[in-house]
């Protein structure tokens, strides 16, 4: 009979040979792509986003794709309403359509992945948003299957729900896995210290409709993206602090050294007075 350490030592190897092989089939941009001097990439990212948009990428979208193309984990700072979401879209649309390629894409709430499903549903990609009450076996088929390109989901619905973490964790779904998105991402500082205990005092200062997203275990959520070895993490923010991006980082497990920061200029000033009382409490 196989004795404790006999079991570790079988599960790390089954560990690593999972992980091995997610590598090999891994999805990855061609080489040509890869080996492309910046002006031509540019060019290349400017042909592709015409196909789909009059209107041109602004420096800061078209700097952010070229990241991703690179390789890094970025992480892009710029007003509400600059078209950040437009930026996933774009490098989605570089991988050959054929392949399936999967963007997974965290937000606080449902709300917006309703919004940005009817978006992809405009330009041809099938999309759709993941919630406690919509994954059914069928949508969990379909997903593995690759039936689609843009998954919106909430920390709950990743960290949580049992159904996506056998997705989740399928060779197939984490193959076809190019980028992972988190929108407002100044959040996942504040889910780590919920997880620490401090929830209490921080939800006394966000707003009412805000403080229904806050659940203890999000503090994993560095942990669990983890699984996603070689695939870029795009963090969009509209508003944070500097000394909100150590912690950031922190908690998601990544160096600075390996995250590409990408900022805009900000109209006025960057918070306003709530936010400002916010970020105080919590830093």
């Amino acid at each position: 009979m196989p004795t404790t350490d006999e079991n570790d030592h079988n599960e790390l190897n089954a560990l690593n040979m999972s992980q091995q092989e997610n590598v090999q089939l891994k999805l990855v941009l061609c080489e040509d792509l890869q080996r492309m001097s910046r002006e031509k990439l540019e060019e290349h990212i400017t042909t592709m986003n015409a196909k789909f948009y009059t209107e041109p990428l602004k420096p800061i979208q078209m700097e952010t794709v070229v990241s991703l193309v690179r390789g890094k984990h970025t992480f892009t700072l710029a007003g509400t309403g600059f078209g950040k979401t437009r930026i996933g879209k774009v490098y989605y649309c570089l991988f050959p359509a054929y392949r399936k390629p999967i963007v997974l894409v965290l937000n606080p709430l449902d709300s917006p992945g309703d919004n940005q499903v009817l978006e992809k549903k405009a330009v041809n990609i099938k999309a759709v948003n993941l919630t406690k009450m919509n994954l059914t076996p069928k949508i969990e088929a379909q997903v593995v299957r690759g039936g689609f390109g843009f998954f919106y989901l909430s920390p709950e619905v990743l960290l949580n729900n049992g159904m996506f973490q056998r997705v989740f964790f399928d060779c197939k779904f984490q193959s076809k896995l190019v980028l992972t998105v988190i929108d407002k991402a100044h959040m996942v500082y504040v889910w780590g210290l919920v997880a620490s205990g401090l929830g209490k005092k921080i939800s006394s200062h966000m707003k009412i409709q805000d403080q229904g997203i806050f659940r203890p275990s999000y503090g994993d959520l560095g942990a669990r993206l983890l699984a996603t070895y070689g695939v870029p993490i795009l963090l969009l923010f509209a508003t944070c602090q500097p000394i909100a991006i150590e912690k950031i980082l922190n908690s998601l497990k990544i160096l600075p050294k390996n995250m590409e920061k990408i900022q805009g200029k900000l109209p006025g000033d960057l918070f306003g007075p709530s936010s400002n009382a916010m970020f105080s409490w919590i830093l």
